[in-house]
């Protein structure tokens, strides 16, 4: 089964990325709001595409990404932030991102990211 996953503490952002990453071919796109419950979802479901907020209540979307990675699951990682500093776009770098979005994004970067990330 072709999964996703989608991360983000806002309900309505989370949802419109779901909505967007279904037009994909995925039979199930997985939400979670915080980092927490992504590890839970990700170690016991194997998804193909992870699309992920960085700033996030109880675990973030880097500590998300270090847990992930320390499985070596090297699952493609798209994070989307409003915190576009140097510093955590490094870290996302760092862990293997395949991109590093800043919200807002438009509808048009997130659809040509995610056929990358698919392709990749």
């Amino acid at each position: 089964m072709k999964r996703a996953l989608v991360v983000d503490d806002e309900p309505l952002l989370r949802r419109q990325v779901a909505e967007i990453v279904s037009g994909y071919g995925f039979d199930e796109i997985l939400e979670a709001e915080n980092g927490v419950q992504a590890v839970e979802i990700a170690i016991h479901q194997e998804v193909l595409l992870v699309v992920m907020d960085v700033g996030m209540p109880v675990m973030d979307g880097i500590q998300f990404a270090q847990r992930l990675r320390g499985e070596n699951n090297l699952v493609p990682l798209i994070f989307i932030t409003g915190f576009a500093e140097t510093k955590i776009i490094n870290q996302c770098w760092s862990l293997g991102a395949f991109d590093f979005l800043d919200k807002p994004t438009s509808e048009a970067e997130l659809h040509s990211t995610i056929m990358k990330a698919l392709l990749f």
